[in-house]
C-alpha cells in the first residue's frame, strides 16, 4: 500500500460532493474548493499516527475543512490505541476518511466527520465517570503510587479497604460480615465484599461465616507496611473526631 493508492479514491469522492479537487497543491496532498468556496485539504498517510495528525492540524491554518485519509483496516479500528486517537481528531475537529481497498471500485467512509467538538457535552456526558474518580480519590487512606506505572498493583480505596477487612479476619480467625463491621473499616457492604471475594482473599467456613484464605495470608504479608499505615491513618481518623 502506497499513500499514492488513497488519492485517487479520495478525490472521486470529493468531487461526487461537487468539490473540485487539485493534488500536491503547495504541501496539501489534497486541495479541492467546495460550491460556497471553502477550502477543503485531506492528507494522505498508510496509517493514523501523530506525524500525519500534526500535518492536518498545520493545514488548517489555511484550509477550512481538513481530513486525514487512510486505508480501512478491520484490525486497526478496533484498537483501544485508534479509538482512543479518535478523541483526538474530535477535539481537533478533523475529519477522518477510511478507504476501503476490499471492494472494487474502492469506497471512502467518512468515519469522522470534520465538526466543532462540543466540550460541554462531552463532559455532561461524563459526568458519571469523574464522580466515580472524585470517590475513589476521596476513598483512599494513603498516596504511595506512583503516576505513569505499569504492570504494577495500583492501590486503590478498595484495596485499602480489603486489606483492613482481611486483617481483622485474620485476627477473629473466623467471622460473619456483622462482626467484622463493628471494626469500622468503612466498606458499606462488609458481607457483599466478603462474598464477592475478587482477589480470592476469603474462603467462606459455613453459611455468613469466613476465614482467610491463602492468599489471604500472603497478601497480609506482602503488604505488611501498607496495613501498618492503614492502621494508623485509621486511628488518626478516630482520634480527631473524638476530639
Amino acid at each position: 500500500m502506497q499513500e499514492v493508492q488513497l488519492s485517487l479514491p479520495i478525490k472521486l469522492w470529493l468531487e461526487e460532493l461537487g468539490v473540485s479537487v487539485q493534488a500536491e497543491v503547495g504541501k496539501i496532498d489534497l486541495m479541492g474548493v467546495d460550491p460556497d468556496g471553502s477550502v477543503v485539504a485531506v492528507e494522505l498517510k498508510k496509517s493514523l499516527n501523530l506525524e500525519v495528525i500534526n500535518q492536518a492540524v498545520d493545514r488548517q491554518r489555511v484550509a477550512d475543512i481538513v481530513y486525514i485519509g487512510i486505508p480501512y483496516s478491520e484490525k486497526a479500528v478496533k484498537r483501544q490505541r485508534f479509538k482512543e486517537t479518535l478523541q483526538v481528531l474530535r477535539r481537533l475537529h478533523i475529519g477522518l476518511l477510511l478507504v476501503k481497498f476490499h471492494y472494487d471500485p474502492p469506497r471512502v467512509e467518512e468515519y469522522i466527520e470534520p465538526k466543532l467538538f462540543d466540550l460541554s457535552k462531552s463532559k455532561r456526558q461524563s459526568l458519571r465517570q469523574k464522580e466515580r474518580l472524585l470517590k475513589e480519590f476521596k476513598a483512599r487512606k494513603l498516596n504511595i503510587n506512583q503516576g505513569g506505572v505499569t504492570r504494577q498493583k495500583i492501590m486503590t480505596a478498595y484495596r485499602e479497604q480489603t486489606l483492613i477487612l482481611a486483617h481483622y479476619l485474620k485476627r477473629e480467625g473466623e467471622a460473619s460480615p456483622a462482626q467484622l463491621a463493628q471494626y469500622n473499616t468503612g466498606i458499606r457492604s462488609v458481607g457483599q465484599v466478603l462474598n464477592k471475594n475478587y482477589y480470592g482473599w476469603f474462603e467462606k467456613v459455613s453459611w455468613g461465616l469466613y476465614t482467610l484464605s491463602e492468599e489471604g495470608y500472603a497478601a497480609l504479608q506482602e503488604y505488611e507496611d501498607i496495613i501498618e499505615a492503614l492502621l494508623r491513618a485509621k486511628e488518626s481518623i478516630q482520634d480527631g473526631k473524638m476530639d
